[in-house]
């Protein structure tokens, strides 16, 4: 095991959280477990298959993070991140781990999720503002009188 000083730029995010990736819409889409997450790449752990892509693809992966300080501790957010894999490396029983770096990263350091509150916390203030908008108009409409025709 190394215990040298660690020369990574960003602190990795482990996690054990559920993974979708494919090399485009019409390839099959495989499901893994994610294993780190940075703001410039993703390591899951996945069944080894003859179908899965090859290192050098491109490949879109999707995933949830969690929303973390909201009522709900379910709350989680999707995102979708295109890439290339990096690196595959075997595992045993027949599974392997892959490295997917992003072309863009995320907005956020993952290992700060304080960051992803913030971004949601501004979105659902637009949505929640946007909605009240709605049900506003919606109720001034229905208390309007409504003209009988006397035919």
């Amino acid at each position: 095991m190394y215990r040298g000083k660690e020369r990574r730029k960003e602190q990795r995010l482990q996690c054990d959280w559920s993974v979708w990736f494919a090399e485009d819409f019409k390839k099959p889409l495989f499901f893994a477990r994610m294993h780190d997450l940075t703001s410039t790449a993703v390591s899951f752990v996945c069944p080894d298959d003859k179908h899965l892509p090859d290192i050098g693809h491109e490949v879109i992966v999707y995933f949830y993070v969690p929303a973390l300080g909201r009522n709900d501790m379910f709350d989680r957010v999707c995102l979708k991140r295109t890439g290339h894999i990096y690196r595959i490396e075997d595992l045993k029983a027949s599974r392997c781990k892959m490295i997917v770096q992003f072309h863009v990263p995320l907005s956020f350091k993952p290992f700060r999720l304080e960051a992803v509150n913030k971004m949601l916390s501004a979105e659902m203030a637009e949505e929640i503002i946007a909605s009240e908008r709605i049900t506003w108009d919606v109720a001034e409409e229905a208390t309007e009188p409504v003209p009988i025709n006397s035919n």
